[in-house]
């Protein structure tokens, strides 16, 4: 980031935050360390003969073979991640799929706040399962937005947008990495501006933007739908 402030990653291992850190990294984002959330200390993969052995991937993964250091909160509650960054020293933080509400005290911890990477073009689809409900809706361009995490839900400063391009056919948790991808390739640019809260805006407020986690009905097909609508919903 611009200055000579300490970026952390924090997320817990899913498609959305493996896309998210892979995003940063490969965009060129100097960070300083990984924190997984909620989630047990592993080694670095096996090795055989100097070839990596892994079953499968995960934050501590993708940290190890960028070779930065990991830290593990072991449990998912305010208290756990306000020690973490406490521990790390970190001046701002750059989070995914964190399904939790933080304290002002946790919030206020790094100098530059903690960013969300939130998988659609707020403030349209908040909530919990944001890539469901545009895969719902028929979307063939979705969108991924960075915003600074305030206790209001996928609320506070809206930093940056960008699209995401869903592919006919494409699943949910795919969808989820690609926008993870995405989300992550515009923080590492926003990383990059010098004092980006000179242009900060809030989320502006949007009736009925706000979906919960679907139920059993939300997966049944609409009989109005075109035939490539409902395949994408189904596949």
């Amino acid at each position: 980031m611009a200055g000579n402030g300490k970026a952390v990653f924090l997320g817990t291992s899913g498609p959305l935050a493996l896309g998210a850190l892979r995003g940063l990294l490969s965009a060129g984002a100097h960070l300083h360390s990984v924190i997984c959330v909620g989630e047990p200390a592993q080694s670095p993969p096996n090795e055989l003969g100097g070839i990596q052995i892994r079953t499968h991937d995960d934050l501590a993964t993708v940290a190890y073979d960028a070779r930065l250091p990991v830290a593990h909160t072991y449990g998912s509650t305010d208290q756990d991640v306000r020690r973490a960054l406490t521990d790390a020293g970190a001046s701002l933080v750059v989070c995914a799929c964190l399904a939790a509400i933080l304290a002002p005290e946790t919030l206020s911890t790094t100098a530059h706040g903690i960013w969300n990477i939130h998988p659609s073009p707020l403030p349209r689809f908040r909530g919990p399962a944001p890539m469901f409900w545009q895969l719902r809706n028929g979307l063939s361009v979705a969108g991924v937005s960075v915003h600074k995490m305030t206790q209001t839900i996928d609320s506070g400063p809206l930093w940056g947008r960008a699209p995401v391009q869903l592919p006919s056919g494409i699943g949910e948790l795919q969808a989820e990495h690609i926008a993870g991808e995405v989300g992550g390739r515009l923080a590492a640019k926003l990383l990059e501006a010098p004092r980006i809260e000179r242009h900060r805006r809030p989320v502006p407020f949007l009736s009925g933007s706000y979906q919960t986690h679907p139920t059993s009905a939300d997966f049944s097909l609409e009989p109005k739908w075109q035939a490539e609508r409902a395949l994408r919903f189904i596949r």
